[in-house]
């Protein structure tokens, strides 16, 4: 990971990998991030799929009391807010739908979505495109699938 201008705090740490090097090429997906973050003052990006500012899949963390997924195809913005508090957060991509679930809680989906063109894309865990909107905190675990899960699947993997 690449430190960029807080060596001390490591609060601008973030790093990526292009998914075609993790043998994701688009399509449907689930995006999983487990995070705290150490600040109430900010917006900060916990994971992301991005190809460019028309075509991404973001977790969001607004401060310490809540987790939005901004999913943009085309330019076309999806924001599903889903709910408070630090911790896990999946996010599932599919077909007319985006859907997420953060701790367990009630799925809260987007039926007027469409999946982003993903393929050529990066993995980006810490930010949404190399410097917007670092996290400031700590990312414990994400995961990545090629499949949209099911409410049921979102919630018991984020509980």
């Amino acid at each position: 990971i690449g430190t960029t201008s807080s060596t001390v705090t490591r609060s601008a740490d973030s790093c990526s990998v292009a998914l075609s090097d993790i043998n994701f090429v688009g399509g449907e997906y689930t995006l999983i991030a487990d995070a705290d973050t150490i600040s109430a003052d900010n917006v900060f990006v916990s994971a992301s799929l991005y190809v460019s500012n028309s075509d991404y899949a973001a977790l969001y963390a607004n401060g310490l009391y809540s987790r939005t997924v901004v999913a943009v195809s085309d330019g076309v913005n999806s924001t599903v807010n889903g709910g408070s508090a630090n911790g896990r957060i999946a996010a599932s991509g599919g077909t007319n739908s985006l859907s997420v679930s953060v701790n367990g809680g009630a799925v809260t989906t987007d039926t007027s979505y469409t999946v982003p063109n993903l393929s050529g894309g990066t993995l980006q865990l810490g930010t949404r495109n190399g410097s917007s909107s670092p996290l400031n905190g700590n990312l414990k675990r994400v995961a990545l699938y090629n499949v949209a899960l099911s409410d049921t699947e979102l919630q018991a993997i984020t509980s």
